[in-house]
């Protein structure tokens, strides 16, 4: 396409090329391939956004003397069984493209994870797509009791209010107990969740615990939160 511009009231050509030209004349300027990114999520990332977070947090640690092992990231990631990631198979060389077959299927699990600001990671939560617990579910629990992790159930793998609390409950406050020496008050950062902002026993539960709850929005989990940083980006490739 042909760019036309004004200049001391003539018209000059600049041809076609006139983008890649400028880009060689000008060392500091180079050519990138875009990223597409909902706007939401762009905006959730202003600097002013995150900095009210990091404020928040600071505050918060400073008023009740808080430790790094008593600030905690928990999270909860979804995955399809039987839908597999993209792999190297082997094929004719006349092919183009290797085509990997599933099941379709579209039955969830969820894991329910939480890490300290010194990277202990406590007890985890499978949650399984069931009615009732099956005798597969349980052929591991020697493992799962040896590695500080559970497993329960749910009509459709999603975690529910009632599974939170439950964890909430006999495994993140007894894990996290022996690592309140100096001050009672914890820090939980977490997203929110409808299972959080939403449910009043769990805020009644936070307030009993000590818990200071720094809520994240949708929009600023992926640079904010450690758990969707390091361990569910990994896991969800």
């Amino acid at each position: 396409m042909v760019h036309e511009v004004l200049k001391d009231k003539g018209k000059i050509d600049m041809g076609k090329d006139w983008v890649d030209r400028f880009v060689i004349g000008h060392s500091g300027i180079m050519s990138k391939v875009g990223k597409s990114i909902d706007k939401q999520r762009d905006l959730g990332t202003k600097v002013p956004i995150l900095k009210n977070y990091l404020e928040r947090f600071y505050m918060l640690k400073s008023r009740y003397h808080v430790l790094p092992e008593n600030v905690r990231n928990t999270d909860e990631k979804s995955f399809a069984i039987g839908l597999g990631a993209g792999r190297r198979v082997l094929c004719h060389t006349r092919r183009r493209n290797a085509k990997i077959m599933q099941d379709g299927k579209r039955d969830w699990v969820t894991e329910i994870e939480a890490v300290s600001g010194v990277g202990k990671v406590l007890a985890s939560l499978g949650i399984s797509f069931s009615t009732a617990h099956l005798m597969a579910h349980l052929a591991n629990i020697n493992y799962e009791i040896d590695n500080d992790a559970f497993l329960t159930y749910s009509i459709d793998g999603y975690t529910l209010s009632e599974i939170a609390l439950d964890w909430f409950d006999q495994i993140f406050e007894s894990h996290s107990s022996s690592a309140q020496v100096i001050t009672p008050h914890q820090i939980l950062v977490l997203d929110r969740h409808s299972l959080h902002v939403n449910n009043i026993q769990f805020i009644e539960y936070a307030i009993a615990n000590n818990l200071c709850l720094i809520c994240l929005s949708g929009h600023t989990t992926h640079i904010l939160q450690a758990l969707d940083n390091r361990l569910f980006s990994l896991l969800g490739q």
